[in-house]
């Protein structure tokens, strides 16, 4: 599967290693921006207050599955005129939305273990 991540931090940068380790396609976006018209499915992993700004500079959205990791703590606030970021993710894309992940501790490098190797091809 071919999988954009959007964010470097630890639930992106480690859910993007999983999956390359697991044998998807893997495009690795932070702060400059990309192109994900070629991924079937998109992860968003931002801070929460920060998803406006992450998807202006991020082309191919249109259409695409979002799993939106991100979470609003104390006092922060979706984008205006929207009551969630997931809101917020489907007005831009026109795709589905699903929050996913946003309950993941951070992956550490021992998280990263990943069962999916060449030898058990079956675990994906």
């Amino acid at each position: 599967m071919n999988i954009a991540v959007i964010g470097r931090g630890n639930i992106g940068g480690g859910l993007a290693e999983l999956w390359e380790r697991a044998g998807h396609q893997v495009t690795r976006l932070g702060r400059g921006g990309g192109d994900v018209g070629a991924s079937e499915a998109v992860l968003l992993s931002v801070p929460g207050t920060a998803v406006e700004v992450a998807l202006s500079s991020i082309v191919g959205l249109e259409g695409k599955t979002v799993l939106d990791a991100t979470n609003l703590y104390v006092g922060a606030r979706p984008p205006a005129g929207f009551s969630s970021n997931a809101e917020y993710v489907t007005s831009v894309t026109g795709g589905p939305t699903a929050k996913a992940f946003n309950t993941t501790s951070p992956l550490s490098s021992a998280d990263r273990r990943c069962p999916c190797t060449a030898e058990q091809p079956e675990v994906r």
